[in-house]
């Protein structure tokens, strides 16, 4: 009787060792430590970059990742970690374990590329005269629309770094924009003709009575 209930306590003892065993192997191992891929980037509007996070320990839940963006307005950021560039600006990206104690970041910046720009075709000056071009860089909402100005004859026409040009000699002369972005330019032909003669008519002297 002893020897059978010695054997049932063993067999017993086993069965709960087992389970025990078990209940540690679906324990869930929480998120220490987050890395991403990239810290800072640069998108045009309108495209979308995916990052990627490396958590540790290994074997740490990825699903328990959370994505978040600071400025939905700027950019948009997916469960899977996909940024997408909506408006020109800069926000941040955060990834982050449920609790948020642990997580990282990427810093992005959206722009929009110069595609073009256009400017007056043909103006004309008479010389000493002076006339502001303008310049209209192309898309509306280019991150960059800075732009230099440069005239083929100096001699001629001389133009300011805003576009100011001014009419130095009878002639004709190309003064051309290029714009700082993608080096897109436009050019404007210029002719400067002598300066109007303006005839004087003196006063009549005042008679005295």
């Amino acid at each position: 009787m002893k020897s059978i209930t010695k054997s049932c306590a063993m067999i017993l003892a086993f069965t709960i060792s087992v389970a025990s065993c078990g209940g540690n192997s679906d324990k869930k191992i929480h998120i220490q430590g987050l890395l991403l891929n990239k810290t800072k980037i640069t998108l045009e509007k309108g495209t979308s970059e995916t990052l990627t996070a490396t958590i540790s320990p290994i074997g740490a839940a990825k699903n328990a990742l959370v994505w978040k963006t600071n400025n939905e307005h700027i950019v948009a950021v997916s469960s899977t970690g996909e940024v997408s560039a909506l408006k020109n600006g800069q926000a941040v990206v955060t990834v982050s374990d449920e609790t948020e104690k642990v997580y990282a970041s990427c810093d992005v910046n959206v722009i929009t590329t110069v595609i073009g720009v256009l400017v007056n075709a043909e103006v004309m000056l008479a010389v000493g005269e002076k006339q502001r071009l303008t310049a209209t860089v192309l898309p509306e909402d280019a991150t960059n629309t800075n732009v230099i100005w440069q005239s083929s004859n100096e001699n001629i026409v001389e133009v300011s770094a805003e576009g100011t040009v001014l009419g130095k000699a009878p002639g004709e002369a190309t003064v051309t924009v290029t714009t700082i972005d993608q080096k897109k330019q436009a050019k404007c032909r210029i002719v400067v003709k002598s300066a109007s003669t303006i005839e004087y008519h003196p006063f009549d002297e005042p008679k005295h009575w």
